[in-house]
């Protein structure tokens, strides 16, 4: 009785550590742990290939796991604009206060074709912490898988394209290739032209450069200035005085003819008084032409038309009179002497 006792004894202490092993075997290669953690969300628009279990780590050191991805689509609390996938993140109490809130989250993996997980960037130091139950934003992984897809499709309806078209892309090979011939046959009939057309471009461009350096020289000499502050000085003189000048001889033809009415006299001396009368009337019209014939005058000297404008506006020919006025008064007898 006490070795069947015995055995049962044995036989139960073997399942009892067979039953410690296997649960210290789930613990650890499950990633369980007895440590206190605290949990909050992160959503997603598509995680990519991130499922529950996966781990959570900061530089390759983990610090919690997903325990849970829910679809939100359905949600009746779900407002416009939320994100379909929210991710249930369980961290170490140790490590949320760390975890601030401009922290970011993605999900990456440790080789191209290793295990993805959930990587955590902790953000900036001395920002609030992420609050335990609180909901954050991650970043959505490129989806590859999508792109690939997407890619396949492309090119299969290209080969399809190319195949069924078939004879329009030809033709359009061989109208393109003709079109291409035309071209070269008609740049080698007129490669003179060509030529000759550039060459006149570049002398074109060539005159036009010195003609813009003549023209910014020609105003910026100072003696045009002067010459142009002189004429528009003279020109305001004129119609300055010319009105004033007018009003006055005015005013003294109208006493002269109340005189003349007030004053008896012969009929000879009265006709002599009124033809000197109008003998002034007419020098004054005259005169008043002859202002306006000025101003027209020295409108055109200005613009450089005439002898006069041409000798004040034209250097070279101002530059000759004034050689040939300093020969002069270096040599008077040339007036009066030719050799």
């Amino acid at each position: 009785m006490s070795k069947e006792s015995s055995l049962e004894l044995k036989v139960g202490m073997l399942v009892v550590a067979a039953l410690v092993v296997l649960s210290g075997f789930v613990l650890v290669l499950g990633g369980m742990r007895l440590e206190k953690t605290k949990t909050f969300f992160v959503e997603f628009d598509n995680p990519g290939a991130l499922q529950a279990g996966a781990a959570v780590r900061i530089g390759g050191a983990k610090i919690g796991k997903v325990t849970d991805l829910e679809f939100r689509g359905h949600a009746p609390e779900r407002k416009t604009g939320d994100l379909m996938i929210r991710a249930k993140v369980d961290v170490s109490a140790k490590v949320l206060p760390n975890l601030h809130d401009d922290a970011t989250f993605y999900v990456t993996t440790q080789a191209v074709l290793g295990e993805p997980f959930l990587a955590v960037d902790p953000g900036t130091p001395g920002r609030p912490s992420i609050a335990e139950g609180a909901v954050v934003r991650g970043l959505d992984p490129p989806r590859i898988d999508l792109f690939l897809a997407k890619a396949y499709e492309l090119l299969d309806s290209i080969v399809d394209t190319l195949r069924t078209k078939k004879g329009v892309l030809g033709q359009l090979a061989d109208d393109s290739a003709a079109v291409m011939h035309v071209v070269r046959e008609l740049a080698e009939e007129n490669r003179e032209r060509f030529s000759r057309t550039i060459d006149n471009v570049d002398k074109l461009t060539g005159e036009g450069v010195l003609l813009a350096q003549d023209a910014r020289r020609r105003l910026n000499d100072a003696r045009i200035d002067r010459v142009l502050d002189r004429t528009d000085a003279l020109t305001a003189n004129l119609q300055k005085e010319t009105p004033a000048l007018i009003a006055d001889a005015r005013s003294t033809l109208a006493t002269i003819k109340v005189l003349l009415d007030a004053t008896a006299g012969t009929e000879t001396d009265r006709e002599k008084i009124k033809k000197a009368i109008r003998d002034g009337e007419e020098l004054l019209a005259k005169g008043n032409a002859m202002a306006t014939d000025g101003a027209v005058i020295l409108a055109k000297v200005k613009k450089g038309q005439g002898t006069v404008g041409a000798v004040l506006m034209d250097d070279a020919l101002y530059d000759d009179i004034q050689t040939l006025v300093r020969d002069l008064k270096r040599n008077p007898w040339k007036f009066l002497w030719k050799d």
